[in-house]
C-alpha cells in the first residue's frame, strides 16, 4: 500500500484526521493545504531536489509541511523543537535546503530561507486553491524523509528512508489483524511515529 494514494482517496472527506495542541484537521483540510503548500515549493524552487528542514513540534503543520515536501518531490528532514540548537543547525548546514518549514518559532541561520508556517501560509497560498501534479511526488526509489542520529559518539548522521521501504512497512503493519476500515488513520500514525514519536494524535 502506497500513503499518498490512501490518503489521496481521502482528498475529499470531512472525516477528523489529526487532533493537535492547535486544534482538528480534516482529511480534505489536510490534503488541500498540503496541496497548497506543495505548490509553492514547487514553484519557488523548480529544479532543486535538496531535503527541506521541517522544524516544529506537536502541531498539525508538520504533517502539513512532511507531505508538501513529498508531493513537491523533496525529502524532508523532521527536527523537533527539544533538540540543542548546534545539532539543529550542524543538521542544516548537512542538508543544504532550499528553505526551512518552521512550525514553531525558530531563528535560521542567516543565508538559509525560513517559511513560518502559521503567520505565513495565507499569504503565499492567497491565490489557490492549488492542485500538484502526481508526477511531481516521490517515486518509489526516491528518499521520502531522512531522520539524523543523536550524535551522542559524534557527528549526527542522517539516515535515508526511501518511499519504497516505507511503504514495504506501512503493508506488513497493516496486515497486523484487522485494520482494513483505518487504512487512511493507521498511514498517517505510521507515518508519525517513523519520523517524530508522540508529537500529535491521530483520530481513527
Amino acid at each position: 500500500m502506497k500513503v499518498l494514494e490512501a490518503l489521496w482517496t481521502y482528498r475529499h472527506s470531512d472525516r477528523t484526521a489529526l487532533i493537535g495542541s492547535e486544534g482538528c484537521l480534516s482529511y480534505r483540510e489536510l490534503w488541500e493545504r498540503s496541496e497548497n503548500l506543495a505548490y509553492w515549493i514547487r514553484q519557488k524552487y523548480l529544479g532543486n531536489r535538496a531535503p527541506i528542514v521541517v522544524y516544529g513540534h506537536k502541531s498539525p503543520w508538520m504533517i502539513i509541511a512532511f507531505l508538501a515536501c513529498v508531493k513537491s518531490g523533496h525529502a524532508y528532514v523532521p527536527v523537533d523543537i527539544s533538540v540543542p540548537a548546534n545539532r539543529v543547525e550542524t543538521i542544516i548546514r548537512s542538508v543544504h535546503p532550499p528553505v526551512i518549514l518552521a512550525a514553531a518559532a525558530f531563528e535560521a541561520p542567516e543565508e538559509y530561507e525560513c517559511l513560518y508556517l502559521e503567520s505565513e501560509y495565507d499569504r503565499i497560498t492567497e491565490n489557490g486553491p492549488y492542485v500538484v501534479d502526481k508526477e511531481s511526488h516521490v517515486k518509489d526509489n526516491d528518499v521520502f524523509y531522512i531522520i539524523f542520529t543523536s550524535g551522542s559518539t559524534g557527528t549526527p548522521k542522517g539516515v535515508q528512508i526511501t518511499y519504497h521501504a516505507l511503504n514495504q512497512f506501512v503493508t506488513w503493519a497493516l496486515s497486523i489483524g484487522s485494520v482494513s476500515k483505518k487504512i487512511p488513520a493507521l498511514s498517517i500514525r505510521l507515518l508519525f511515529l517513523l519520523t517524530c514519536p508522540s508529537w500529535i494524535y491521530i483520530c481513527a
